[in-house]
């Protein structure tokens, strides 16, 4: 995200939304949490940043959401990386960085129940 935002060259206002639809390394296969106060967003240009698009559940809800909610100018979803073997709905970043395989990734943001985030680059997280 911090990367992203400052190749920006346009006045930008950011916001925060806490998704959740994971418990440890598995999708709960909805979405269980929602947190955002966010601002008018009418009429607005809105670009979603994500870590990682996996199951698409939580990716598709918040987009439909936000356009239901708010009916924005236009809306973009880019995400890091797009995990589409994983893929439950029906549901394509705008525009992703890697192609990943069916691996729990960690680190540069991403986390395991709130761990890892803080690593400077990215791991795989074995269960076996």
């Amino acid at each position: 995200f911090s990367d992203l935002v400052k190749k920006i060259n346009l006045p930008v206002k950011l916001e925060f939304i806490k998704v959740k639809s994971y418990e440890n390394t598995a999708s709960t296969g909805k979405v269980n949490e929602i947190l955002f106060n966010l601002p008018d967003l009418k009429d607005k240009d809105i670009i979603i940043i994500e870590d990682i698009v996996d199951t698409g559940i939580t990716a598709k809800y918040l987009v439909n959401r936000i356009k239901k909610d708010f009916n924005p100018k236009s809306l973009s979803f880019v995400s890091l990386f797009n995990k589409r073997s994983r893929r439950q709905v029906d549901f394509q970043p705008d525009l992703s960085g890697f192609e990943i395989d069916d691996k729990f990734i960690v680190g540069y943001g991403l986390d395991c129940d709130g761990n890892y985030r803080n690593l400077p680059y990215i791991a795989v997280i074995n269960n076996g």
